[in-house]
């Protein structure tokens, strides 16, 4: 006996996602691995010339520059107090603190 497989209602045809950049494709492998070749035909650059100032332009609209955040600095009066964060140092001042309060001023 045949087996027949019962219709079923077509299921509705959706639009693929969108490609979250759609200048630049994802590569199986991290770009550190690719040749020099590879990673100008991936980002969509030149060998001679690089990008052109509109690519610039649009790329940093895009995705911003390359930069790093700057981290705000330590003052001067700061970095030197804290030469002297030591244990030791610490209790050599209490042993010298304890010793004045005696009045013994001599070893």
């Amino acid at each position: 006996m045949p087996s027949t497989i019962p219709p079923t209602a077509p299921t509705p045809v959706s639009a693929p996602a969108p490609p979250l950049a759609p200048d630049f494709p994802v590569t199986p492998l991290p770009c550190h691995e690719l040749s020099a070749t590879e990673v100008i035909i991936q980002f969509d650059s030149h060998l001679d010339g690089g990008l052109s100032a509109e690519d610039v332009a649009q790329r940093a609209q895009t995705f911003g520059w390359n930069e790093l955040p700057e981290k705000a600095g330590q003052p001067a009066w700061l970095r030197f107090c804290l030469q002297f964060h030591d244990p030791l140092l610490y209790i050599l001042l209490i042993a010298g603190a304890v010793k004045a309060a005696l009045g013994s001023w001599t070893n």
